[in-house]
């Protein structure tokens, strides 16, 4: 069948729509802030009362928090990146993360000695690994890794961890950022590494942050094969016992499939994939997820070869699931007898004087 028109498309992928997910502002706590950046916060303060609009942030700032971060002094490095996050959740400046030549190498190598640690600690490449792997061993894992952050140093990185990934998920609502975020390889590599972490409530809030990322990106992202780590990682998301995290790739594999230009390495399907999606939609009073899932089924269905795949994989009862749906929300009515007359049953027909005039003489005159 035909492509959906873009323009619909568009409507129905727009972040900034109401009841969609906004930026997150950093939660209040008890630090006792530097006068660095409380000049910084009443700086901004005084911006937002001068301007009513979207505006950059000025390149004295840019720098500041680059040099902040480089130079690895604590206070310059926790005032940095609560700068960053005050700045990704603030939608009146327009903040582009790439205006600052060398920002996210220099974020991203607080990030790496994190996920080093994980793959020695888990003794497994992360993106190679399924959550059903994990989940066979998920005790003796989650054990480890919370004796493993129990340490002040690890809870400290944690939370800059935490602060990071806050940051890329507030960036990825604007359309700016998240295009440039969806192609930068370094980062999407540990994205994607972040949403096969062991499922341990320590990393739980870690991979919806990225996932919730990874998901805005999926709008914008062009596959350039068939076996991008996209393609390998989110359907084994379907198995999480987190509600959320199958919501979301249920989403993100939607967006990826609602861009034409991803066709061709969408064609093959895992039959498994199906089979789960339709247990999905047995599911019972979750809307939101049941929406999600019939979407996925929408968007795959519109390319040939994917379909055929579905109509092929899906259980025997699939039509009559679907057909279901179309009374959903419906009420139960009990059916009456219509009694009208056969001329009151077709009112367009004309009768009468107006039965002698040819067309379309006869439809004027009446």
């Amino acid at each position: 069948g035909g492509r959906p028109n873009e323009n619909f498309v568009n409507l129905q992928r727009d972040i900034r729509l109401p009841g969609t997910p906004r930026p997150i502002k950093p939660v209040e706590d008890n630090i006792d802030r530097t006068p660095e950046y409380k000049a910084f916060m009443k700086s901004l303060e005084e911006f937002h009362r001068a301007h009513g609009k979207y505006h950059e942030v000025e390149d004295r700032h840019q720098n500041r928090i680059l040099l902040a971060l480089k130079s690895h002094l604590p206070n310059e490095v926790d005032w940095a990146f609560e700068i960053l996050v005050q700045l990704s959740a603030d939608e009146i400046i327009n903040f582009h993360v790439d205006k600052i030549p060398g920002l996210v190498d220099t974020i991203l190598l607080f990030v790496s000695p994190f996920y080093k640690d994980l793959r020695k600690l888990t003794g497994h490449d992360s993106v190679c690994m399924s959550v059903m792997d994990y989940c066979k061993d998920i005790d003796n894992i989650e054990a480890t890794i919370n004796e493993f952050l129990s340490s002040p140093t690890k809870v400290e990185q944690v939370k800059r961890i935490m602060q990071i990934f806050l940051m890329f998920r507030n960036l990825s609502f604007t359309e700016h950022n998240v295009k440039f975020m969806a192609g930068y390889k370094p980062l999407r590599r540990f994205l994607i590494e972040s949403l096969v972490l062991p499922e341990v409530a320590r990393l739980s809030e870690l991979k919806h942050h990225c996932l919730e990322t990874v998901a805005n990106m999926c709008r914008v992202i062009t596959l350039r094969s068939s076996k991008d780590e996209l393609l390998s990682t989110l359907p084994k998301l379907l198995y999480s016992k987190d509600s959320a995290l199958v919501l979301l790739s249920i989403r993100a594999m939607a967006s990826l499939a609602a861009n034409e230009h991803n066709a061709d390495f969408l064609r093959e399907i895992d039959p498994t994939i199906v089979q789960r999606l339709v247990q999905l939609l047995l599911i019972e009073d979750d809307e939101e997820l049941i929406l999600a899932v019939l979407d996925w089924f929408y968007q795959y269905s519109t390319y040939e070869d994917s379909a055929y795949t579905i109509a092929q994989n899906a259980p025997g009862n699939f039509v009559r699931l679907l057909i279901n749906f179309l009374r959903y929300g419906a009420n139960e009515e009990d059916y009456i007898y219509d009694q009208r007359t056969p001329m009151e049953l077709h009112p367009f027909q004309i009768h009468g004087e107006f039965e002698d005039y040819p067309e379309p003489y006869r439809t004027l005159e009446w």
